[in-house]
């Protein structure tokens, strides 16, 4: 009998490992690394920025931009020259931010 439940035991930890794997593998599905180098453009998710009443939200973009990153303080986190009329802390996480993709049609 004591026999029998620490193999019921060891196919219980089993099973809550391959779960806890899955749910790793699903967590980390959306999460996408990108790195940003100090001089290049990028666009700046504006989605939770506080608007004039009048803006309707389906009217406003949701990236604004081109700005340039100026400073990398952290590895996911970036100082952007922001214009004047932007009344904001210039230091965003990267998830705020957006690379351009190069057309490479107009390259050639």
């Amino acid at each position: 009998m004591a026999k029998e439940c620490e193999e019921r035991k060891g196919q219980a930890i089993k099973l809550l490992e391959k779960v806890q794997m899955n749910y790793e593998k699903q967590a980390n599905k959306l999460q996408w690394h990108i790195e940003f180098e100090v001089g290049h453009l990028g666009w700046l998710n504006i989605k939770n920025f506080k608007m004039l009443e009048t803006l309707v939200n389906r009217f406003v973009p949701k990236y604004a931009g081109l700005y340039k990153i100026i400073r990398k303080p952290h590895p996911n986190v970036y100082t952007l020259q922001l214009p004047m009329t932007l009344v904001t802390h210039p230091t965003f996480h990267v998830s705020k931010l957006k690379p351009i993709h190069e057309d490479k049609k107009k390259k050639d």
